[in-house]
Order: C-alpha cells, then sequence, then structure tokens
C-alpha cells in the first residue's frame, strides 16, 4: 500500500476548561522528515497522545491519507 500523509484537520484538545490545543492544521508528507520543536508545554507530546490515540481531539479530525484515525 501507498504510504499516506498525515494531517491534523483543525484539531483542538480541551480538558476541562483548560485549552491544550486549539485548531490544529498541519499536514505531514511521508515522503519527508519532520522534527517538532518548542518549548515545554507546547504541546508536542500532546499532539503524539493524539495519534497513538491516549486522548481523542475534542473537535476536528486525524486523517491518515483520507481516512480518520
Amino acid at each position: 500500500p501507498a504510504r499516506q500523509p498525515l494531517a491534523f484537520d483543525h484539531v483542538t484538545l480541551r480538558r476541562g476548561s483548560a485549552t491544550l490545543l486549539h485548531d490544529v492544521f498541519i499536514t505531514f508528507d511521508p515522503a519527508e522528515r519532520h522534527v517538532l520543536v518548542g518549548p515545554s508545554g507546547a504541546g508536542k507530546s500532546t499532539l503524539l497522545r493524539l495519534l497513538n490515540r491516549l486522548d481523542d481531539p475534542t473537535s476536528g479530525r486525524i486523517l491518515v491519507g483520507p481516512t480518520p484515525l
């Protein structure tokens, strides 16, 4: 099977009254390497938690190609 892009389509994640991610829109091309960098608390680990389904988005979608994760 062909490698598909991974996309965060307007993903927001809230826990209680705290917004951890707001309206994230990014596509990762599988033919390229990507690095997420940022200060502590920027949301890097939270994005990974969404990818391995430890958390689900409050709104928006995570897609692998055209298929929702």
